[in-house]
């Protein structure tokens, strides 16, 4: 399996949510999990779990559509200003995608998030974004 965060406008029609999203990648039905959603005034943030043997770039191409914005891998950026390395988001990062380094400055991991948005919600100074 692997993961696709998709962002969804926010006037997007999802016609209800459910638990598993299902799309036509080239002709194959996929029915892809949502593992996590948040809701943000600018619209709703999906992770979702895509069966194996299913081309992660195909399915994001195809998640892209209607306005729609679709990532293989999440882009977590932090307003250095505002961190004071507190260091609640790598506790509570599963995936350690956010770490301190010796001097207790915050090193992302990209390669490592997954987009679930948990240091996003832990963040004390809410410095941190993710895409």
């Amino acid at each position: 399996m692997g993961k696709v965060n998709v962002i969804f406008p926010k006037n997007y029609n999802f016609n209800g949510i459910k638990p598993k999203l299902s799309i036509d990648v080239n002709g194959t039905p996929v029915a892809a999990t949502i593992i996590r959603s948040t809701f943000t005034p600018d619209g709703a943030h999906l992770v979702l779990d895509v069966p194996a043997g299913v081309d992660l770039d195909d399915f994001a191409r195809f998640m892209s559509q209607d306005g729609a914005r679709a990532y293989r891998r999440a882009l977590v950026t932090v307003d250095e200003s505002g961190c004071i390395q507190c260091g609640q988001c790598t506790a509570a990062c599963a995936y350690e995608a956010l770490t301190l380094d010796a001097d207790f400055k915050l090193v992302v991991n990209q390669g490592n998030c997954v987009g679930c948005r948990t240091c996003v919600d832990t963040c004390p100074r809410q410095c941190i974004t993710v895409y």
